[in-house]
């Protein structure tokens, strides 16, 4: 049996989050002053990676994926381990001319069908931790999607858009990078509604 495909499948799903901590760039606590289009369009951004690093609801999702994800192999590497102590035991048997044509015949049976019932669980585990991931990350990007919609609102933005290296935005200026404000203002959020209720 191969293990390899949950485990890499567990890997990439871990890597889009996972990374080394880093401070949201030009972090401040005031509203960024943008500038405006002789027409009046206001238009902010922030930087996708920044916010994948930085925001608060991220890594708490990342952690909770870690976790099903482990407890998910280590049940399915337990039920490999049964079925592969079981197929030695019978090959020894073999070896040893210890079982007659009749149970050798069943054993090759049993042996196809526990080995298709545990690829079948091996794909559905990957449909599970795909479906998982797009669950969170769905999760993550309304709260994303939700939060800039009021910060634009509340302060008179235009479009706020997300940047990301490889995307289709080539260059947008420096002066209107709100990504200090997208991630301070997520994580506030975030904090406020993870607060204990003792403490509210």
């Amino acid at each position: 049996m191969k293990l390899n495909a949950l485990f890499i499948i567990a890997g990439l799903i871990l890597t889009t989050a996972c990374g080394e901590k880093k401070p949201a760039e030009n972090q401040k606590n005031n509203v960024t002053e943008t500038p405006t289009f002789s027409d009046g369009l206001k238009i902010g951004y922030y930087h996708n990676d920044s916010l994948n690093e930085n925001y608060k609801l991220i890594e708490a999702i990342t952690n909770e994926m870690e976790s099903k994800i482990g407890q998910m192999s280590s049940s399915f590497e337990q039920k490999v381990k049964s079925f592969e102590n079981w197929a030695r035991s019978y090959d020894e048997k073999m070896r040893n001319n210890m079982l007659i044509s009749s149970e050798i015949e069943k054993f090759q049976q049993q042996y196809q069908q526990r080995q298709m019932e545990l690829e079948r669980e091996q794909q559905n585990l990957q449909m599970q931790v795909q479906q998982i991931q797009n669950d969170n990350l769905m999760k993550a990007f309304k709260r994303v999607e939700d939060f800039c919609k009021r910060y634009a609102e509340e302060n008179g933005y235009d479009l706020i858009l997300q940047y990301a290296q490889g995307g289709q935005v080539m260059y947008i200026s420096p002066a209107m990078d709100v990504t200090a404000d997208i991630v301070n203002g997520l994580n506030a959020e975030y904090d406020e509604l993870n607060e204990p209720s003792e403490s509210k």
